[in-house]
């Protein structure tokens, strides 16, 4: 938890009401965060990728794109990918800033995604 927090902050700054996309089943490290989740408080890896999108794209806080995107996966779908990006969040235009050990001790790693550069 700690290392999230570091982690975070080194990438971002203060996290504190900082909306931002968790995909998938991590609504603790939003909690952790002090941050809000955009799309809905806990996006399930159980829900269809179809109800996910619709959720984040119907959001206000979805745009502008997120500062910060934490994914419990080295990949979405392509279809995932393509309805966010039509919804304002390309996930191209992030680069992976931390890759931590998932501290649900499934085994699963979580990775922090910023903005590139270059697509500010």
């Amino acid at each position: 938890i700690g290392r999230l927090l570091a982690e975070a902050r080194h990438a971002v700054g203060d996290t504190t009401r900082m909306p931002m996309l968790a995909l998938f089943d991590m609504p603790g490290a939003i909690h952790i965060l002090d941050g809000i989740s955009i799309g809905y408080p806990w996006h399930s890896a159980a829900s269809s990728e179809k109800i996910v999108c619709q959720r984040v794209r119907s959001d206000p806080l979805s745009r502008p794109a997120p500062r910060l995107i934490l994914l419990d996966r080295d990949a979405v779908s392509a279809a995932l990918s393509e309805c966010l990006r039509e919804g304002g969040i390309d996930l191209a235009r992030y680069r992976e800033a931390a890759r931590i050990g998932n501290f649900a001790g499934d085994g699963r790693m979580l990775r922090l995604l910023v903005p590139r550069a270059d697509s500010r």
